[in-house]
Order: C-alpha cells, then sequence, then structure tokens
C-alpha cells in the first residue's frame, strides 16, 4: 500500500551516520527535501549527478538550478559545459 514499515526520518540519521549517501538522497528525495540531495552531490563534488538532480527535480523546485549555477560558478576548476548545459535546460523548461 506504499507506507513504509519504518520511519523515514530514523532511516535518514542512520544513512547519514554511516556514509550511505545514495540511501540519504533517497530519503531526502522521499521526504521532498530535494534541496538536500542537491547539497550531497554538491559535497561529493558530483557534476553529473548535479545535473541530473536538477534535471529530474528542478520543476520541482527551481531554486536548484540556481544553486546548482552558483556552485558550478564558485569552482576553480572549468565549469563552462556544465553550466551551459544548465542554462540550456533551464531555457527549454522556461525556468528562467
Amino acid at each position: 500500500d506504499g507506507r513504509a514499515l519504518y520511519s523515514v526520518e530514523h532511516a535518514l540519521v542512520l544513512c547519514q551516520m554511516h556514509g550511505l549517501s545514495e540511501g540519504a538522497m533517497y530519503l531526502y528525495e522521499r521526504l521532498g527535501l530535494f534541496s538536500e540531495v542537491l547539497n550531497l552531490h554538491m559535497a561529493n563534488d558530483d557534476h553529473k549527478g548535479i545535473l541530473k538532480c536538477c534535471t529530474r527535480l528542478g520543476h520541482l523546485e527551481p531554486n536548484l538550478w540556481a544553486d546548482a549555477l552558483a556552485f558550478f560558478g564558485a569552482q576553480e576548476t572549468d565549469c563552462s559545459e556544465e553550466v551551459r548545459q544548465a542554462l540550456v535546460f533551464m531555457e527549454r523548461g522556461r525556468l528562467m
């Protein structure tokens, strides 16, 4: 019936305690904490994951795209391709 047989919050704490970022991302998403999903990708410096996260969840929380652009802009490495991809997707989705 879709109801969890566990406390999502308790499971999230366990994932955080044991460094299980994939589990934490899944649970953050279930809780609607989309910016936390993005923050984990950023903490792992996972540029592809950041773009995938924004593509998948950006329509639910458009600020994800702005956060991603700020992240890419603050990097010392060249992130021009990531910025280009983000801007193209934002324009297509009329998120600007």
